[in-house]
C-alpha cells in the first residue's frame, strides 16, 4: 500500500497539475464523451486488426461525422439537454458547495451529504 501511495503522490501531486485531474467546480465532470466515442469507434471497426485501407476509410467517415456535428454546433444546435435527474443532482451539489463555503456545514457533513447525493440506489 505504501508503494501505491508513493506512486500516487509522485504522479498525481508532483507531475500532473491539479487542474488536469480535479473536476471540482467544472460543468463536465465525466469522461462520458470519450467513452462514447471509443465504444462507437470499436463497434465500427468490428475486428481488432483491420487492414489499413478499411481503417483509413473508417477514419474518413469519423472525420466527416465530426465535421457535420461541428456545423450543427456552430449553427446553434449545441449538445443534447441534460436529464432532469442530472440537473437535480447538480443543484444538490451546488447547494452543498454553497453551504460548505459559507461555513454552515463542516467538511465531514459536506462529504457525508455528497455521498448520499451521488450514491447509486440499488433496486
Amino acid at each position: 500500500m505504501h508503494q501505491l501511495l508513493e506512486y500516487f503522490q509522485e504522479q498525481w501531486f508532483n507531475k500532473v497539475p491539479t487542474t488536469q485531474w480535479c473536476v471540482h467546480g467544472l460543468s463536465m465532470r465525466t469522461n462520458n464523451n470519450a467513452e462514447a466515442f471509443h465504444s462507437r469507434f470499436n463497434r465500427r471497426v468490428q475486428i481488432h486488426h483491420s487492414n489499413i485501407w478499411s481503417f483509413i476509410k473508417l477514419l474518413q467517415g469519423e472525420e466527416s461525422r465530426f465535421h457535420h456535428m461541428l456545423i450543427q454546433f456552430n449553427a446553434g444546435l449545441g449538445a443534447r439537454t441534460k436529464q432532469a435527474k442530472t440537473i437535480a443532482i447538480q443543484r444538490r451539489i451546488d447547494n452543498l458547495d454553497k453551504r460548505y463555503y459559507d461555513g454552515l456545514i463542516d467538511v465531514m457533513e459536506y462529504l457525508n451529504e455528497l455521498s448520499f447525493t451521488v450514491a447509486k440506489r440499488k433496486k
